[in-house]
């Protein structure tokens, strides 16, 4: 996943990881030994002013999110897709829906919509229920 993400996007890319794939990932080691996974152990931990890292694979900041079992994600946020408010703040007011209470109603509205910038600067995996060494 690491090499398959352009390499433009590397210096800013972070792993979002469901919390069975950070626990298989934590017993994965090298050839030397090493872990994969620089987390929940006595290694220092990413270089980052960000206190929602907990880990760090090949030096990149690794975060646990709700996603489903198995998935791990890995890629920078901010070039692979936008997210932003859409035609402003809509206000509309009634009168006349609780009439009998003399109340008036309000209804604020914000629409946001989301594009995908760039689908080379992520990469996505799902299914990750074991590793084994080769």
């Amino acid at each position: 996943m690491y090499y398959a993400v352009a390499q433009e996007y590397r210096d800013n890319a972070v792993w979002f990881a469901a919390s069975n794939v950070l626990q298989i990932l934590s017993g994965v080691r090298d050839t030397t030994g090493r872990p994969l996974y620089m987390g929940l152990t006595d290694v220092p931990g990413p270089i980052t002013d960000d206190r929602g890292a907990i880990g760090a694979i090949f030096r990149r900041p690794v975060y646990e999110v709700p996603f489903s079992n198995g998935e791990l994600w890995f890629g920078d946020p901010s070039a692979q897709y936008a997210f932003g408010s859409r035609q402003g703040i809509e206000v509309d007011v009634s009168e006349h829906v609780r009439f009998a209470e003399r109340e008036v109603m309000w209804l604020i509205t914000q629409r946001f919509a989301g594009a995908n910038l760039d689908s080379s600067a992520s990469q996505y995996a799902t299914g990750i229920t074991t590793a084994t060494s080769v």
